[in-house]
């Protein structure tokens, strides 16, 4: 669930109870098919902390969940927030 600038994650979608929580200040959504060799696979990149993959069931999803995470860090600051090339390129 995206809440205030941050990512929350549960161990399934019936839980309740978070599992953890992403802060997305200072973060930078790219593509990540080639580092993962996973198809609609996307990460979540900080200079200092965790790289989070996720990885969206289509195209689709995708271009959903990238757009709505860069809508997300864009307003806690940053001002590019999406790459649409692989980091690994």
């Amino acid at each position: 669930m995206l809440q205030d600038g941050n990512l929350y994650y549960y161990e399934n979608a019936n839980k309740v109870t978070g599992k953890g929580c992403v802060l997305l200040e200072g973060c930078v959504v790219t593509l990540a098919e080639g580092e993962t060799k996973k198809k609609h696979s996307f990460a979540i990149y900080h200079d200092s902390r965790r790289t989070f993959y996720l990885q969206a069931a289509d195209a689709k999803e995708l271009s959903e969940w990238t757009e709505a995470l860069a809508e997300a860090i864009d307003h806690t600051g940053r001002e590019s927030s999406f790459t649409a090339s692989d980091k690994s390129d």
